[in-house]
Protein backbone atom coordinates (compact mmCIF):
# COMPACT_ATOMS: atom_id res chain seq x y z
CA UNK A 1 0.00 0.00 0.00
CA UNK A 2 1.63 3.56 -1.15
CA UNK A 3 2.12 5.59 1.72
CA UNK A 4 1.96 9.48 1.51
CA UNK A 5 5.65 9.43 0.19
CA UNK A 6 4.86 7.45 -2.59
CA UNK A 7 2.14 9.78 -3.31
CA UNK A 8 4.84 13.11 -3.88
CA UNK A 9 6.62 11.17 -7.13
CA UNK A 10 3.37 12.77 -8.65
CA UNK A 11 4.47 15.50 -7.71
CA UNK A 12 7.80 15.18 -8.47
CA UNK A 13 7.46 13.20 -11.35
CA UNK A 14 5.48 14.86 -13.21
CA UNK A 15 8.26 16.49 -14.67
CA UNK A 16 9.62 13.22 -15.92
CA UNK A 17 7.04 12.85 -18.88
CA UNK A 18 8.07 15.97 -21.32
CA UNK A 19 10.55 15.41 -24.54
CA UNK A 20 10.72 14.43 -27.86
CA UNK A 21 10.32 10.85 -29.34
CA UNK A 22 13.65 10.15 -29.67
CA UNK A 23 14.30 10.14 -25.37
CA UNK A 24 16.65 12.60 -26.01
CA UNK A 25 16.88 14.73 -22.44
CA UNK A 26 16.40 18.42 -22.62
CA UNK A 27 16.09 20.59 -19.53
CA UNK A 28 13.21 21.69 -17.21
CA UNK A 29 11.28 24.75 -18.31
CA UNK A 30 12.17 27.06 -15.57
CA UNK A 31 9.91 29.28 -17.14
CA UNK A 32 6.70 27.25 -16.37
CA UNK A 33 7.68 25.24 -13.88
CA UNK A 34 6.10 25.46 -10.43
CA UNK A 35 6.63 23.97 -7.13
CA UNK A 36 4.29 24.81 -4.44
CA UNK A 37 3.23 23.64 -1.04
CA UNK A 38 0.40 23.94 1.94
CA UNK A 39 0.98 23.42 5.43
CA UNK A 40 -1.58 24.04 8.03
CA UNK A 41 -0.78 24.90 11.37
CA UNK A 42 -2.69 25.98 14.62
CA UNK A 43 -2.91 29.29 15.05
CA UNK A 44 -2.05 30.58 12.12
CA UNK A 45 -4.30 28.67 9.30
CA UNK A 46 -2.79 27.40 6.25
CA UNK A 47 0.35 28.94 4.62
CA UNK A 48 1.42 28.70 0.91
CA UNK A 49 4.80 28.34 -0.45
CA UNK A 50 7.05 28.30 -3.49
CA UNK A 51 10.47 27.13 -4.16
CA UNK A 52 11.66 29.72 -7.30
CA UNK A 53 14.89 27.49 -7.75
CA UNK A 54 14.08 24.31 -10.00
CA UNK A 55 16.93 22.55 -12.00
CA UNK A 56 16.51 19.36 -13.73
CA UNK A 57 16.87 16.98 -17.17
CA UNK A 58 13.77 15.23 -18.58
CA UNK A 59 13.99 12.49 -21.06
CA UNK A 60 10.81 11.47 -22.81
CA UNK A 61 10.21 8.61 -24.80
CA UNK A 62 6.37 8.84 -26.39
CA UNK A 63 6.55 5.55 -28.36
CA UNK A 64 8.24 3.83 -24.76
CA UNK A 65 7.30 5.86 -22.24
CA UNK A 66 9.36 2.80 -19.95
CA UNK A 67 12.46 4.29 -21.33
CA UNK A 68 11.20 8.48 -19.75
CA UNK A 69 13.22 9.59 -17.33
CA UNK A 70 13.70 12.54 -15.19
CA UNK A 71 16.67 13.54 -12.42
CA UNK A 72 15.04 17.27 -11.19
CA UNK A 73 16.30 18.79 -8.52
CA UNK A 74 15.03 21.46 -6.06
CA UNK A 75 17.10 24.33 -4.08
CA UNK A 76 15.34 24.48 -0.89
CA UNK A 77 16.92 27.72 -0.10
CA UNK A 78 14.47 29.32 -2.52
CA UNK A 79 11.45 29.07 -0.34
CA UNK A 80 9.34 31.87 -0.81
CA UNK A 81 6.13 32.42 1.44
CA UNK A 82 5.98 36.53 1.08
CA UNK A 83 7.64 36.79 4.45
CA UNK A 84 10.92 36.87 4.72
CA UNK A 85 11.15 35.86 8.52
CA UNK A 86 9.16 32.82 7.59
CA UNK A 87 11.03 32.27 4.84
CA UNK A 88 13.80 32.55 6.99
CA UNK A 89 12.77 30.27 9.42
CA UNK A 90 11.25 27.38 7.33
CA UNK A 91 14.94 27.26 5.75
CA UNK A 92 16.84 26.65 9.23
CA UNK A 93 13.82 24.94 10.96
CA UNK A 94 12.57 22.95 8.69
CA UNK A 95 14.50 22.52 5.61
CA UNK A 96 17.65 22.66 7.36
CA UNK A 97 19.30 24.16 3.67
CA UNK A 98 22.55 24.94 5.00
CA UNK A 99 23.01 21.23 5.33
CA UNK A 100 20.71 19.73 3.20
CA UNK A 101 20.39 22.49 0.22
CA UNK A 102 18.86 20.35 -2.52
CA UNK A 103 15.57 18.28 -2.51
CA UNK A 104 16.19 15.75 -5.38
CA UNK A 105 14.19 13.05 -7.41
CA UNK A 106 15.44 10.74 -9.78
CA UNK A 107 13.20 8.30 -11.65
CA UNK A 108 13.39 4.63 -11.54
CA UNK A 109 10.93 3.70 -14.40
CA UNK A 110 7.98 5.07 -15.57
CA UNK A 111 4.72 3.24 -16.76
CA UNK A 112 2.26 4.74 -18.72
CA UNK A 113 -1.21 4.12 -17.39
CA UNK A 114 -3.86 5.38 -20.02
CA UNK A 115 -3.00 8.09 -23.12
CA UNK A 116 -3.07 10.90 -20.51
CA UNK A 117 -1.58 9.83 -17.28
CA UNK A 118 1.62 7.75 -15.89
CA UNK A 119 2.91 6.13 -12.88
CA UNK A 120 6.65 7.25 -12.33
CA UNK A 121 9.04 5.25 -9.35
CA UNK A 122 11.86 6.88 -8.37
CA UNK A 123 14.00 7.82 -5.39
CA UNK A 124 13.12 11.30 -3.42
CA UNK A 125 15.98 12.69 -1.38
CA UNK A 126 14.80 15.43 1.30
CA UNK A 127 16.73 16.84 4.39
CA UNK A 128 19.14 13.97 3.83
CA UNK A 129 16.51 10.71 3.35
CA UNK A 130 16.00 9.24 0.33
CA UNK A 131 12.70 7.26 0.13
CA UNK A 132 11.28 5.25 -2.81
CA UNK A 133 8.35 7.49 -4.39
CA UNK A 134 5.88 6.21 -7.03
CA UNK A 135 3.25 8.73 -8.28
CA UNK A 136 0.77 9.80 -10.90
CA UNK A 137 1.47 12.16 -13.32
CA UNK A 138 -1.02 13.93 -15.48
CA UNK A 139 0.07 14.72 -18.97
CA UNK A 140 -1.69 17.17 -21.47
CA UNK A 141 -0.96 17.83 -25.18
CA UNK A 142 1.21 14.35 -25.46
CA UNK A 143 2.79 15.20 -28.78
CA UNK A 144 6.27 14.70 -30.62
CA UNK A 145 6.00 18.52 -32.05
CA UNK A 146 3.72 20.51 -29.48
CA UNK A 147 4.14 21.70 -26.29
CA UNK A 148 3.44 19.53 -23.10
CA UNK A 149 1.59 20.33 -20.07
CA UNK A 150 2.55 17.92 -16.61
CA UNK A 151 0.80 18.74 -13.69
CA UNK A 152 0.76 16.75 -10.54
CA UNK A 153 -0.30 17.25 -6.74
CA UNK A 154 0.35 14.69 -3.39
CA UNK A 155 0.59 14.77 0.25
CA UNK A 156 3.29 13.95 1.98
CA UNK A 157 4.42 13.33 5.28
CA UNK A 158 7.62 15.75 6.65
CA UNK A 159 8.03 13.06 9.52
CA UNK A 160 8.99 10.64 6.77
CA UNK A 161 12.07 12.60 6.00
CA UNK A 162 12.95 13.39 9.47
CA UNK A 163 11.31 17.00 9.59
CA UNK A 164 9.72 16.67 13.00
CA UNK A 165 10.21 20.46 14.40
CA UNK A 166 6.73 22.36 15.79
CA UNK A 167 4.99 19.33 15.88
CA UNK A 168 1.76 19.28 16.42
CA UNK A 169 1.42 22.99 16.08
CA UNK A 170 2.57 22.50 12.46
CA UNK A 171 0.92 19.77 10.56
CA UNK A 172 2.60 16.42 9.33
CA UNK A 173 0.95 16.90 5.99
CA UNK A 174 2.36 18.60 3.25
CA UNK A 175 0.48 19.11 0.24
CA UNK A 176 2.23 19.61 -2.94
CA UNK A 177 1.60 20.38 -6.56
CA UNK A 178 4.03 20.52 -9.38
CA UNK A 179 2.89 22.01 -12.77
CA UNK A 180 4.95 22.63 -15.68
CA UNK A 181 5.66 22.86 -19.55
CA UNK A 182 8.02 21.49 -22.30
CA UNK A 183 8.50 22.28 -25.46
CA UNK A 184 9.85 19.88 -28.39
CA UNK A 185 13.33 21.62 -29.42
CA UNK A 186 13.67 23.66 -25.80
Amino acid sequence: MPTSIHRLAAVVAVLAVAGPASAAPRPFDVAHAEVAFDVNSIGFGKTHGEFRSVTGRLTLDFDRPQNSRVDFTVATGSVETGSRQLDDYIRKTFLDAGDFPEMRFRSTSVREIDGSHVDVTGDLTLHGVTRPLTVRVSVDGAAHDRPVRLTAACVISRREFGIREAAPIVADEIAIRVATQAAPGH
